[in-house]
């Protein structure tokens, strides 16, 4: 297209403009309480672009960007909670993307066989329920259901044969 008809077409007032891309990509998969999960994304024909998380109602910067020869940028995020992040340059921001967090259970190998221990975070989770299963064969059968705590202590009667226990 001629730089005169895009001007038309877009009712600018010359055809001294450029064109940038800016957009970001969450990643795949939850990430888990505690780890890091990475964003991708293309910042092209830009001056600088900027990675924010929204906190409350407005945008915070987190990190300046530079995009390899192609414009890609990579960056790692350790968010706490389920976090929104946007790429940013100049007065332009493309849209925001979700990253989710899901909780981090662990269970430590029992001592005794009516005895499993271990814990969940964030803190914040404390008085929801954790629901514990036991792997037989294909299935998962439920096998307890503990308040969770900061620290948990699970009480519940668990045999000591070959098996997985992990949360539901």
């Amino acid at each position: 297209m001629q730089g005169a008809d895009l001007r038309r077409k877009l009712k600018l007032q010359s055809t001294w403009f450029s064109v940038g891309v800016l957009s970001l990509t969450a990643p795949t998969q939850p990430v888990t309480y505690g780890g890091r999960g990475k964003l991708t994304g293309i910042a092209r024909g830009l001056t600088q672009a900027v990675l924010q998380q929204l906190q409350g109602d407005s945008w915070t910067d987190v990190a300046s960007l530079k995009g390899d020869q192609d414009g890609v940028i990579t960056a790692l995020v350790k968010p706490a909670i389920t976090t929104r992040y946007r790429l940013s340059s100049g007065k332009v921001s493309a849209d925001s993307v979700r990253v989710p967090v899901a909780p981090l259970a662990r269970f430590y190998p029992a001592r005794t066989q009516d005895r499993l221990t271990g814990y969940v975070r964030p803190a914040s989770l404390a008085g929801t329920t954790v629901l514990i299963q036991r792997q037989q064969g294909e299935a998962w059968r439920r096998s307890g259901r503990p308040p969770s705590r900061q620290t948990v202590i699970f009480l519940r009667s668990c045999s000591s044969r070959p098996g997985s226990i992990a949360p539901a």
